[in-house]
This record gives structure tokens, sequence and C-alpha cells, in this order.
């Protein structure tokens, strides 16, 4: 008769693994929407955990059995994660702010729609670019940058032994306001184009006081920056792929 035999290292490894990825994978702004189902998120942790086992395996402690000793895994894991969440919390929020921004110029400022991520009414030109940020993301392969990124980390930051000073957690917000400048770079193109459309229209109602430049202006500003939008598309693209790679560098230098 054929004897089975587990191994409780492996299985303690493993759920370390879990561990990890399950906490990172749950607080990235694409994987923890709520139209993507709760088992797809639970299935796909456990099998990028299992196809991580083979590779990562030797460099991860195993889980431990004191309760004391397994909360500080968890407490510190749940950093480790949010700090790995919160490089591409600054990307996909750059997006949002950067529609947000581009709306208010347009005049789309009431046009407001249900955000499935977030239960909220959110401007429609921001969830707009947050999906075309998404689009963009996997059409570069950023999941993958992501995914190896993730998976190097086992090999300079043991499972639960992740304890960041006070000089990481000031880096990491410093990092954190590069969303501003990441936005105002997105929405320049169309923000100029908006400003100078309204010297002209000013120009316009200086000259031609006859012309109600009110009810002329809406649909001039809306066509000008919804075509600027498309003309900027190449140049998102390749914004996105640059700080996504600064970005990742900077999450490796602060888990190294």
């Amino acid at each position: 008769m054929p004897t089975f035999s587990i191994d409780l290292t492996q299985v303690r490894i493993f759920l370390s693994l879990l561990l990890r990825i399950g906490l990172c994978f749950f607080l990235l702004p694409v994987f923890r929407a709520q139209q993507v189902p709760a088992p797809v998120k639970a299935w796909a942790t456990v099998a990028l955990s299992v196809m991580s086992l083979p590779l990562v395996g030797p460099f991860v402690s195993p889980f431990p059995l004191s309760p004391f000793q397994a909360a500080g895994f968890v407490v510190s894991e749940l950093v480790f994660a949010g700090i790995f969440a919160l490089v591409m919390h600054i990307l996909f929020g750059a997006f949002h702010l950067a529609g947000q921004l581009i709306s208010f110029q347009m005049g789309l400022g009431f046009a407001q729609v249900a955000d499935p991520q977030t239960g909220t009414q959110n401007v429609l030109l921001g969830q707009f670019l947050q999906i075309l940020a998404t689009l963009i993301f996997f059409s570069i392969n950023g999941h993958l940058l992501v995914i190896k990124a993730f998976l190097e980390s086992f090999q300079s930051v043991p499972v639960g032994g992740f304890f960041p000073s006070g000089e990481v957690f000031r880096a990491v917000m410093a990092q954190a306001a590069h969303l501003f400048v990441i936005a105002i770079k997105i929405a320049a193109p169309i923000l100029s184009v908006q400003i100078l459309l309204q010297v002209a229209f000013g120009v316009v109602a200086k000259f031609s006081p006859q012309i109600n430049i009110l009810i002329v202006s809406f649909p001039i500003t809306i066509a000008v920056g919804i075509l600027f939008a498309i003309l900027s598309l190449a140049g998102w693209n390749d914004l996105l792929a640059l700080y996504l790679t600064r970005l990742i560098h900077f999450f490796k230098a602060v888990a190294a």
C-alpha cells in the first residue's frame, strides 16, 4: 500500500507565502475592485502561491506556531503589503486626480457616475482615466513587472521580518506626494489648451459682446478637451511606463 506523508514545514512555508501574497493582492487597486468576485481573488491568490513555492520557497520562513509570533508575522506583512499597494495606488490615483482636474476645466464637474470600486459617486472623466490606466498597465506588461518585483522581495525581505524605520515611512510619504506631480503631468496638455481657449473666449467676448459666450463655449470646450485627450494617449502610455518603473525601483530600495 502506498503511503502519503505531509511535510508540516512545507505547509507552514506555504502559509507564509499565502499570507504575503494574499495581503498584497487584496490591497492592489486593480485586484481589490468590487467587480472582481471574491472566489476569483481567493483562488488566484492560492494559485500564485502554489506556483511561487518552488521559486521562492527556500527563502521563505515557515509560519510560526506561537500565537504571539504569528501576530507579529501578520502585522509585519500588513505593513509590507500596504507599502507595496501604495506604489500602485500612486499611479492609478494620479490618473483619477488628473481626470478630476480635466473635468473641472472642461465643464464636466457635475457629470458623475457610480464608482464600482468604492461605491461612491465619481467624476466621469476620473473614472474613465482610471479604466484607461488599467488598460495601459496591462498593455505595457505592468502586471509582469509587479509580480517580478513582488517575488524578488522574498529574497530581500524575509516573511515576517519587515520592520521599517521612521526614515522609511518618511520616504514613503515623500514618494506619495508624487501623485500630484504625475496628475499634473497627465492633465497638463489639456489644461494648457483649456487656459488658452478661455483666453480666446475672453477676447471674443470683449470685441463681440453680442455673442453669448457662456452658451457657445460649452460644446467647444468639451470638444477641444476630448480631442486633445485623444492626442495625449501616446504620451500617457509612456508616462505610466516611466513612473511604474521608477516606483518599482523605489519599492525595491525600501524593501532592501
